[in-house]
């Protein structure tokens, strides 16, 4: 029995020993190979953590589509505004001077002929220079929008 359990023994260190070691051992065992190791895990931590950022990149996309939007209606808004505050201007002045003409024809003619004069016709609103600059506007930030996804995860 003792005989039989040295030659088992003899046969699996035989075995061992006569295996030759494997090249990847050889590279394990090497100093670089740890820096290899820690190189390829940060690459690989860096491409998940851009993988993730395209996924959450639609939240800051649409973030900056809609402070760009209200930039744009906040502009459209003081235009309009202004535009407003001119017709209402410029109406007052011609309501100035027809109320001065009113007056003058009072004293001549009287009072029915006065109130047949002002008739009022409002112009049919086209396409302005306003309508041109907020289109110009949507259109920069729907390029804008596609641009910071197309550099963000491609």
């Amino acid at each position: 029995m003792a005989n039989s359990n040295s030659i088992t023994t003899n046969k699996s260190s035989s075995i061992m020993e006569a295996k030759p070691f494997h090249p990847f051992y050889q590279i394990a065992e090497a100093p670089i190979h740890k820096l290899l190791l820690k190189q390829w895990l940060k690459e690989e931590e860096l491409i998940l953590n851009r993988a993730l950022f395209c996924k959450k990149s639609w939240v800051l996309s649409l973030d900056s589509f809609f402070r760009s939007f209200r930039v744009i209606w906040v502009i459209r808004y003081k235009t309009n505004v202004e535009c407003y505050l001119e017709t209402i201007l410029e109406r007052e002045k011609e309501d100035l001077s027809l109320l001065a003409k009113c007056v003058e024809k009072l004293k001549r003619k009287g009072v029915e002929r006065a109130k047949s004069l002002r008739v009022e016709l409002k112009p049919v609103r086209e396409w302005s220079a306003q309508d041109l600059v907020t289109l110009f506007f949507f259109t920069v930030s729907y390029f804008v929008l596609g641009l910071t996804r197309f550099i963000l995860c491609s």
